[in-house]
């Protein structure tokens, strides 16, 4: 965190106050803002993402809210503070033109890092964290830009505990082929599916090892992203932790047809 705030305090170096346009978050004329995931985001709007902006929480510009620096069409430098002034993040954009690159981070208002991003190569990375440090999830895209799921060619995710998710391997899918496991280390469901195959098998489990559901999908043979959506196939069999058949259900082409409660 040291580093980013000397890297930041260097770029504000750049440019004199006079270049510094200032607002604070309610002025409507120049601020937007959007909702994220319960977060509240601010926005310059279009019209005015030019130059250099440094913006407050309050009129009286005491509380730093939000600094941004539009270096033409192709940068921008953005970072964020906490009300109670600790840094939250940074994101400079360089991802215009194509095959350029990014790099982000974000803090918990205690200062703990939560989120990395950055380039290595040809490929973008992102590292999450859990409070205590621990490694949440681990992305790669085989693009450099910022992660999008139809890009991604690495994916590995952890319990807070350390126990991966699933087996960390190489993935042709948005979504996980392979084994998840439970945070005790239990296998707890797998999908098999090779590109080029038509059946991809679903098998899940509870931590006693007793069967949970079994079924089928089958996909077209030149489908390159498996996405289990709308491509259920024949018999599914649902069971109860004692291994107890609990419902039965059938599909054609994705479409469920009947259902059998035992």
């Amino acid at each position: 965190m040291r580093i980013s705030l000397l890297i930041l305090s260097s770029l504000f170096s750049l440019v004199s106050p006079s270049q510094t346009r200032t607002t604070w978050i309610g002025d409507t004329s120049v601020i937007w803002s959007s909702l994220f995931n319960g977060d509240t985001l601010y926005h310059l709007k279009s019209n005015q993402r030019t130059g250099e902006w440094l913006i407050y929480y309050d009129t009286a510009h005491s509380q730093k809210a939000k600094w941004i620096n539009c270096l033409g069409p192709i940068e921008i430098q953005d970072s964020t503070w906490y009300r109670n002034g600790t840094l939250k993040s940074y994101w400079i954009d360089k991802s215009l033109p194509v095959n350029a690159c990014y790099e982000s981070k974000q803090w918990s208002p205690t200062g703990q890092l939560l989120l990395e991003a950055y380039c290595d190569g040809d490929t973008a990375i992102e590292i999450g964290y859990y409070p205590n440090g621990t490694i949440k999830h681990l992305y790669k895209s085989r693009r450099r830009i910022e992660i999008n799921w139809m890009d991604v060619n690495y994916v590995v995710e952890y319990y807070q505990n350390g126990q991966p998710k699933f087996d960390p391997q190489p993935s042709l899918s948005p979504w996980y082929i392979g084994k998840c496991y439970s945070e005790s280390g239990a296998v707890i469901s797998e999908i098999i599916w090779t590109p080029g195959q038509v059946d991809v098998q679903h098998h899940s489990w509870y931590e006693n090892g007793s069967w949970r559901v079994k079924g089928q999908y089958k996909v077209s043979p030149n489908v390159k992203i498996f996405d289990p959506r709308n491509c259920k196939v024949g018999m599914w069999y649902y069971y109860d932790e004692n291994g107890k058949l609990t419902k039965e259900e059938y599909y054609e082409d994705g479409k469920l047809i009947n259902t059998t409660q035992h």
